[in-house]
């Protein structure tokens, strides 16, 4: 009895570190984590706000009863001669849809909470409607693979030259039935990378499937879609499932891969859209919001403590108990679970204690040190653009008869 006893006591001596710095680590994790995801949303409100303020700026060079400067710059044409996806128009080039309550301004659904403004962009939440009217420059395809690109310069990237040589192969050996290349430049639209979450170069794989998930199912039902709300059958709808895979392969692969195993970047994209998806994608994880941030967010902590810090020397004896005592013993799991549920309560203390802070710091901000809110920012440049006249300061010198006609509105 007493040797059973002076084992219990000598187990749970040794687990009394591996326990505290599990705690500790949670905690640090959390405080990290809310940090990172803060400037996260802060920046993407800053992108959206750039983004819109592009379009009041080219707004300004729009003719009467012409495309505006937006739609143009967002045709089909150089570098690459396919469709470029931007933030306001993506969804509905690819030809599909998002719930209403997940655009900007829309009702949010009764009972949940109202979505961010990451909503817009982000890679869940997609339908196809299949039975829905197809309008000029909307797709019809099944299947994209959409190149991200940091700059679209063919000539000064290699992987961006690769991409070019792809399309040129392409129209001498067409895709299959249903399938489109499409490509991001995220110089020109950082929002919306910086929401996917997708570094360049990439390659974002779209796929409609079949019919709709239980949980799409679940998620659409009676729910309106899009700019219209529009309430659609979901025997009309089906998911879309989302692959991203970072390039260069030999690097990111989710199998080891020898360098030589693509002789070039255009071999590489070749590879990609001429074999088999389904043997492809089997090696990649359907995109997930939350598990691709968190993805994001490990290779931002893993650097952010690989360094001659506190942090850093924490880690390694954390890691060495892991190795040592923990996995010995067969507790991962619970550890892990410890780990996560730590994590987590942090987490939720953090934001229930910042969000008054934050609030407070954006009122004295607005009332004392003349910086409007960034939601009030949002809202006021919406609001302009819309009192405003599409047809820009070209408006007042081609108004009256003249601007009629070039609207066709003149049936003299």
């Amino acid at each position: 009895m007493a040797s059973k006893r002076r084992v219990i006591s000598l187990v749970l001596a040794c687990l009394f570190l591996p326990v505290i710095t599990t705690f500790l680590s949670g905690i640090f994790g959390a405080i990290v984590y809310s940090s990172w995801r803060s400037r996260s949303l802060d920046r993407g409100v800053q992108l959206y706000l750039r983004a819109i303020d592009d379009i009041d700026s080219s707004s300004r060079f729009n003719l009467p009863g012409a495309s505006s400067l937006y739609n143009l710059q967002g045709q089909v044409g150089p570098p690459f001669y396919v469709t470029q996806l931007r933030v306001f128009d993506w969804i509905s080039k690819l030809g599909l849809e998002k719930l209403a309550s997940h655009l900007p301004f829309n009702e949010p659904v009764e009972g949940e909470p109202e979505p961010g403004i990451d909503s817009i962009a982000r890679l869940d939440g997609l339908f196809k409607d299949v039975d829905g009217v197809s309008c000029a420059g909307v797709s019809n395809a099944k299947e994209f693979w959409v190149y991200v690109s940091l700059w679209s310069l063919p000539t000064v990237f290699p992987w961006d030259a690769a991409f070019d040589e792809l399309v040129m192969f392409h129209d001498a050996n067409p895709l299959p039935d249903g399938v489109e290349l499409a490509y991001v430049d995220c110089f020109s639209e950082p929002f919306l990378c910086h929401i996917w979450e997708v570094q360049s170069p990439a390659m974002v794989h779209f796929q409609i499937l079949d019919e709709l998930t239980d949980d799409d199912y679940e998620m659409v039902a009676g729910q309106p879609l899009g700019a219209n709300s529009e309430i659609v059958p979901t025997e009309r709808l089906r998911s879309v499932q989302v692959h991203v895979i970072d390039l260069p392969l030999s690097e990111k692969s989710p199998q080891i891969m020898p360098n030589n195993t693509f002789p070039s970047p255009a071999a590489t994209l070749r590879a990609l859209t001429t074999q088999p998806k389904d043997d492809l994608l089997a090696q990649y994880e359907e995109y997930e919001y939350l598990n691709n941030q968190m993805s994001v967010f490990n290779e931002y902590y893993y650097e952010f403590s690989d360094t001659n810090t506190f942090l850093y020397y924490f880690y390694e004896v954390d890691n060495w108990l892991a190795d040592n005592i923990i996995e010995p013993l067969g507790l991962e799991e619970s550890f892990q679970f410890f780990h996560t549920l730590v994590f987590i309560l942090v987490n939720n203390f953090i934001e229930l204690t910042a969000a008054p802070l934050r609030a407070l710091w954006a009122y004295v901000k607005d009332e004392f040190l003349a910086k409007p809110r960034e939601g009030d920012a949002l809202v006021a440049t919406i609001e302009r653009r819309n009192r405003e006249q599409e047809t820009g300061m070209f408006g007042d010198v081609f108004g009256g008869l003249f601007g009629d006609f070039l609207r066709g509105d003149n049936n003299n």
